[in-house]
């Protein structure tokens, strides 16, 4: 439920309180319920769905609960098709910062910090916001164009997740060109330490190159296909349309 309140839609809250009000005393099922939930508004959100696709699709699984269907099987409201988990894995392998909405954004990689933490980190601050790497227009001669001198090389990665990093206090326009290393000491920490494990990440780093940020991202996103059970997305497309 905390994750869902994060969500920037509400449409979930009908079929959220439609199942808790028939199984709450089936901590189990409500578990898997709402472990699939986050999984279905999560997509949702990664793939821009809009009110009426959200409308719709909620309605559908309130209807599903009410007449006590099956909701773990293929073709339930409440699961993806090959066709949603490719669209979702998708959308998170591309340019997050600039396709997504700042909150959106800020939602996901909040989201996949927590997953990086194991679920111990708190993120009660009172801002939370999204930072680049790898700055989106780095200054003539600076390491940024030694390490990245290909634009196609920055296109391709400055946007994506393996570039971004999170930060507890509002952007400062006059910090995106730093260097790496006073970007890393006096803005993505203090005294070397962040409280968000994808900032850690980049802190551990004394350089910033195309290299490193592709594993990062690879590694990113294999924790959100876990997740989100999105790892068999090809083998099923192809079930589907075979």
């Amino acid at each position: 439920l905390k994750w869902l309140n994060r969500l920037e839609f509400k449409d979930w809250v009908p079929p959220a309180l439609a199942f808790a009000s028939r199984w709450r005393n089936s901590p189990e099922r409500m578990e898997a319920y709402f472990r699939d939930l986050e999984r279905l508004g999560y997509s949702m959100l990664v793939r821009k769905s809009g009110i009426k696709e959200r409308i719709e699709r909620f309605s559908k699984l309130t209807a599903a609960i009410e007449k006590g269907d099956d909701l773990s099987v293929d073709g339930s409201p409440l699961q993806l098709d090959p066709f949603e988990q490719d669209a979702t894995y998708g959308a998170l392998a591309g340019p997050v910062y600039e396709t997504f909405s700042a909150r959106a954004c800020s939602t996901l990689l909040v989201r996949l910090d927590a997953l990086l933490s194991g679920g111990g980190a708190s993120y009660d601050y009172a801002i939370i916001t999204v930072e680049h790497v790898l700055p989106q227009t780095p200054e003539s001669g600076s390491e940024w164009l030694a390490w990245f001198p290909e634009t196609a090389d920055r296109i391709k990665w400055v946007h994506c997740v393996g570039n971004l990093a999170l930060l507890t206090r509002r952007k400062n326009s006059s910090a995106r060109n730093f260097s790496f290393e006073r970007k890393k000491n006096a803005y993505f920490s203090k005294g070397g330490v962040s409280p968000f494990v994808l900032t850690t990440q980049v802190l551990q780093h004394s350089q910033w190159t195309p290299d490193i940020v592709e594993t990062r991202q690879n590694e990113l996103l294999t924790r959100l296909e876990k997740h989100w059970r999105l790892e068999n997305r090809k083998n099923l497309l192809e079930g589907f349309l075979s």
